[in-house]
């Protein structure tokens, strides 16, 4: 496995896990404080989920380029 290989992999990695940690502490912070001026927050899983799939999208191209 080349460099870029390794870099792709490690990314949708990362991302996978801040998507799974967003939308966990998000439903925790909802559960425990409400929804009241908060809608805000739903972003962050919403972009970090987006992010994973464009990754993941991304390292299945290039795997077998390199």
């Amino acid at each position: 496995m080349n460099s870029m290989n390794r870099i792709n992999k490690f990314l949708e990695m990362f991302w996978l896990i801040v998507s799974i940690l967003s939308v966990v502490f998000v439903v925790i912070y909802y559960i425990y404080y409400g929804t009241e001026n908060n809608l805000i927050l739903i972003l962050l899983p919403i972009i970090s989920i987006t992010m994973y799939v464009f990754r993941r999208s991304m390292y299945s191209k290039f795997k077998d380029r390199y």
